[in-house]
């Protein structure tokens, strides 16, 4: 789960998760996050539909949160299978479809926040407390980025799931072409305002939306 400070810790220098499906299903996206893997550790995502015969991905291990853009694969069972990470720790794992919205975003602004502890005085020393990523998200019908019905409905659910559990964080890629700049963030902002160009009077099943998403920076 995405809880801070929360997370799955294991003995020895190998583990490995499994996880059964209720139903055989495509996997288009694995994300690792919240954890502490050493650079050094092998990581392997491995699926099945019998739980007997299986393929492999491997995961690139980075420091922040890891994600494996996968093609053609369906399973019912996976494993995550860790090797040389002797007293690691794993808060996130997760398996399924991201929101991809049917347009690219109008504005992607990324900033790279620092948490400092800052004394005071004239020249105050400052203590390093951990670095995130922030910024906003946006659609804007005035250009070549906008929301229709569908992604207005996935928006709400992703916004209804992480307010209701406390303003859980989410993971953000840019771009599925660079997923090693893959950042958890948290939405900034307690309410969502959809513009519709045609002011929500079009009957079409296509609607041409506005909205933005402040990003805050989950300090790790």
């Amino acid at each position: 789960n995405p809880v801070i400070n929360t997370a799955f810790e294991w003995t020895g220098s190998s583990v490995t998760l499994h996880a059964a499906l209720p139903a055989a299903q495509a996997i288009p996206a694995v994300l690792v996050a919240l954890h502490t893997l050493p650079l050094t550790a092998t990581v392997t995502l491995a699926g099945s539909l019998n739980n007997s015969t299986w393929w492999t991905v491997p995961m690139t291990v980075q420091a922040g949160p890891m994600v494996a853009f996968l093609t053609g694969k369906t399973a019912q069972y996976l494993e995550l299978r860790i090797t040389g990470a002797t007293g690691a720790k794993i808060g996130w794992w997760w398996a399924g479809t991201p929101f991809q919205p049917s347009h690219n975003a109008s504005t992607l602004t990324l900033s790279r926040v620092y948490g400092m502890a800052r004394g005071s005085g004239l020249n105050p020393a400052a203590l390093y407390r951990g670095a995130g990523q922030g910024g906003e998200l946006s659609w804007n019908t005035g250009d070549s980025g906008w929301l229709e019905t569908a992604d207005m409905t996935e928006l709400l659910a992703l916004a209804q799931r992480v307010k209701t559990y406390h303003d859980e964080p989410f993971a953000l890629t840019p771009s599925i072409h660079s997923p090693t700049e893959t950042a958890l963030v948290v939405m900034n902002t307690d309410e969502l305002e959809f513009t519709d160009v045609l002011r929500f009077q079009d009957r079409s099943a296509t609607r041409y939306l506005s909205a933005s998403i402040p990003l805050r920076a989950v300090l790790v």
